[in-house]
Formats: structure tokens, C-alpha cells, sequence
């Protein structure tokens, strides 16, 4: 409703603006025209009464100077006005043709300046979204391309008659963690396009925070056995009214990548409490730590900070986290430091 009134006013006082212009040059040639009038009586051109002939001739003449005026005047004044809606229009017909470098750099005054900026806004939103879908075309078809790669590889290689079960075993175990690969890949990029063209309904009801985590912790027990980490676990009994699988995704993925990155024989703090009537969930590592240069960027899709462990991941466990705790109405924040470890924390209504 706000957005249509705006809207109104703004075509109204356009209209108002063309109707002052016309009053504006039609009172300029009757003033012209006047003057004239008085100027020629002065000088003595005019000396009879205004009903003859040649009076009716000087007027007809003046009341043509006065027209003349008037249209030039109102040629001049319309450029003048139509000036920015010509250049806006221009401009529109750039963007339109897949141009988003374009600005208007000229700045006007009232609401055909707030017009202006809104475009040059506009564009440049539009730019970076275009930006982004370049980005986000070529991080899938990278990401695609190597494991199908190495499952064409291994295929290849099994088609070798004098293959041993032990090399032939081996490749079919490679092709099958790339085909996990590609399938979690698909799976992350359905959930991540769902939520952030809100097709998905996050419906939410009751449940046990604190042993939906526990349960989550337990999944990875061979994964924190192998590297001999140390769990700090306290968890609060806490009952949230949420998304139960949303939320299993985000404490999965933070977990997974707290192991991933956390050095051998390290150690992970797992915190759940409340406070000031908000869920807090911490998670800590001790591992090689997110560079701050990086620490802007890490929610991105397909961003990986840390290049060794690419092989293990695609970068979009963050970008899903951050897209599931925004449609919860939470925040999520990161702290990091190199060679001390990072800790994410997320605050949930309750």
C-alpha cells in the first residue's frame, strides 16, 4: 500500500509539474504580449481606437509574436524537464540489453533525483546478482566436473580383463565416494535453491534440543575416534519450537567441519544453554583457525577458506547453515583465530 501511494505522488507531482510549466509559459506570453502592446501605444503606433482596422492588424500580429514566444518557451522548458526522464530512458534500454555497468551520474533535485538514485540501485543489485549466477554456474560445473572425472578414470581403468580384485575393489570404492560426493552436492544445492526462493515451509512444533545434538554428536563417533578429539559436551536441557530437520542439518554440519578441521588428538567444545529467553548453541575447535581476510566470505557459496580440505567438502555446508538459521529468525556469528581453532555461535528465538 505504501509502495502504491509512493508511487502516486510521484506521478502527481510530475503532472502537477507539467501543468505549472504550461501555466507558467502561457502567463509569460500574455505578459509579452502586454508589454509589447504598452511599448508600441509608447511609441506611438497605436493612436486609434482599438475597434479599427488597423489596430485589429497590430493585434492579430502581437497576438502572433505572443504565440511564437510562447512555443519556444515551452520547447526550451520541456527539454529542460524531459532532460532526466530521457536519460533515465535511455539508460532503461541498457539495462534491458543485459548492460549493468550503467550509472547516472548527474544528480536532480526533488523526486526525479530519488528516482535516479533508486535506479542506480537498482543496477547495481542487478549486477551483482548477475555477478553472483556467473560465480555460482562456474563453482557447479567445476564441482561436477571433478568427480565425474575421476569416475570416468576408474571406469576406464575397471575395463582392464587383468585387473586384481584388490585394484579393482579399490576404484570401485573411489567411484563410489564420488558418486556421495555428487550426490551430496545435488542434495545441498536443492536445499539451499528451496530456501532461498522460499518454496520449502519450515513447519515447526516442540522438541528436545539438547538430545537431537547429542544424537547428532553420536553420528560422527568414528570420525572422532580416528582422530582421537576430545568432546567438551554441556548441553542445558532445552524445548524449542522449531524445524527438527532443519536444524539436524545445521548441527551436523557444524560438527562435521569441527572434526574436519581440528587437529589430531584436539578438542571440541559443544555448548547449548539460554539466555535473555534465546537458544545459544556454541561449537569450538582447536585446529589451523578461518584467516580474517576469509572470515567475511565463508557463508558464500562454494567458498572454501582452507583449499587442503576441498577434497572433503563443496563449500556449501556454510551458505546452507546460515539460509536455514535466517528463515528461523536466528543469527549466526564466527570467531577465529589462526593455529587457535574457530567457534560459530548461534542465537534461536525461543
Amino acid at each position: 500500500m505504501k509502495t502504491t501511494n509512493n508511487k502516486g505522488k510521484f506521478v502527481g507531482n510530475i503532472i502537477f509539474r507539467m501543468i505549472a510549466i504550461i501555466l507558467i509559459v502561457l502567463l509569460v506570453s500574455y505578459v509579452c504580449i502586454y508589454a509589447l502592446l504598452i511599448v508600441l501605444y509608447l511609441m506611438g503606433y497605436i493612436k486609434i481606437p482599438i475597434n479599427e482596422p488597423s489596430t485589429s492588424t497590430i493585434l492579430i500580429l502581437v497576438i502572433l509574436i505572443g504565440i511564437f514566444v510562447a512555443t519556444i518557451l515551452s520547447i526550451y522548458l520541456s527539454k529542460i524537464f524531459l532532460k532526466p526522464i530521457q536519460e533515465l530512458k535511455e539508460s532503461t534500454q541498457k539495462v534491458a540489453n543485459g548492460d549493468f555497468n550503467v550509472k547516472i551520474t548527474k544528480a536532480y533535485r526533488n523526486e526525479m533525483g530519488e528516482l535516479i538514485t533508486n535506479f542506480n540501485i537498482m543496477v547495481e543489485e542487478l549486477k551483482r546478482n548477475e555477478t553472483l549466477k556467473n560465480d555460482f554456474i562456474s563453482n557447479v560445473s567445476h564441482e561436477f566436473k571433478t568427480p565425474l572425472s575421476t569416475i570416468q578414470g576408474y571406469a576406464t581403468l575397471l575395463q582392464d580383463k587383468n585387473l586384481s580384485e584388490e585394484d579393482r575393489n579399490k576404484y570401485l570404492n573411489n567411484i563410489i565416494t564420488s558418486t556421495k560426493k555428487l550426490n551430496n552436492l545435488v542434495n545441498n544445492i536443492l536445499k539451499i535453491s528451496k530456501i532461498e526462493n522460499k518454496v520449502v515451509s519450515l513447519e515447526k512444533h516442540p522438541f528436545r534440543v539438547d538430545e537431537q545434538i547429542r544424537e547428532c554428536i553420536l553420528d560422527f563417533e568414528k570420525e572422532v575416534t580416528e582422530k582421537k578429539i576430545k568432546l567438551d559436551v554441556k548441553l542445558d536441557n532445552v524445548t524449542l519450537n522449531s524445524n527438527y530437520e532443519s536444524l539436524n542439518n545445521v548441527w551436523n554440519n557444524l560438527i562435521s567441519n569441527a572434526i574436519k578441521y581440528s587437529y589430531m588428538k584436539g578438542q571440541i567444545h559443544i555448548r547449548l544453554f539460554v539466555e535473555d529467553n534465546k537458544v545459544i548453541f556454541k561449537i569450538k575447535d582447536h585446529g589451523e583457525g578461518i584467516p580474517e581476510e576469509a572470515l567475511p566470505y565463508i557463508f558464500d557459496k562454494f567458498y572454501q577458506a582452507d583449499s587442503s580440505h576441498s577434497s572433503e567438502g563443496n563449500g556449501l555446508g556454510l551458505a546452507l547453515v546460515k539460509n536455514i538459521i535466517r528463515m528461523l529468525d536466528g543469527k549466526i556469528n564466527v570467531k577465529s583465530q589462526i593455529k587457535q581453532g574457530s567457534e560459530f555461535i548461534i542465537t534461536l528465538p525461543l
